[in-house]
């Protein structure tokens, strides 16, 4: 057995999931879990739209390192 399925074994997150992933709760933990990405996802992605948007407006200014 490899070191990572042996770090899971005792891993509490790793049993409960193991536990659920072939029940209905566990299907719908799954598609929590994917809901919960794609919100991060549109914050990332809001964010580099308004940081691209301010950028725009901005001039970067050289400094002068002696």
């Amino acid at each position: 057995m490899s070191e990572k399925c042996e770090a899971m074994d005792y891993c509490p997150f790793y049993k409960m999931y193991a536990c659920l992933s072939s029940t209905e709760a566990g299907k719908h933990l799954l598609n929590a879990r994917k809901e919960v990405l794609l919100a991060v996802k549109a914050l990332i992605e809001n964010e580099i739209e308004r940081t691209e948007k301010a950028g725009k407006s901005r001039t970067a200014k050289k400094v002068k390192i002696s």
